[in-house]
């Protein structure tokens, strides 16, 4: 099993939640893990489709299909969580929760 991780040097902005998309595509991701942070990030992702969702508890693969695992040090909002699911499914994801783990 393979493990790449992305990791920001400054407060967002920086195309985090383009390069987990892209990189989960890439290497057919089994599993995106968020091990820190809260429901404030808004990783905006485009799909070449031109679907596209800003994410704040759910991995930026999700779209994709790639399951979600926050981690302990993650601070979960769990009305965030109901509107992003709820968004997910507009997008095509049947069950969003059901991708999702929480620590």
């Amino acid at each position: 099993m393979k493990a790449i991780i992305t990791v920001g040097q400054n407060f967002g902005d920086e195309g985090k939640g383009s390069a987990v998309e892209w990189l989960s595509e890439y290497y057919r991701a089994d599993l995106v893990v968020r091990y820190n942070g809260g429901h404030q990030a808004a990783h905006h992702v485009v799909l070449g489709n031109g679907q596209y969702h800003t994410f704040s508890q759910f991995g930026s693969a999700t779209l994709l299909g790639v399951p979600t695992f926050l981690g302990p040090q993650m601070i979960i909002e769990p009305m965030a969580i109901r509107k992003e699911a709820e968004h997910l499914k507009v997008l095509g994801i049947s069950n969003p929760i059901s991708m999702l783990t929480i620590d």
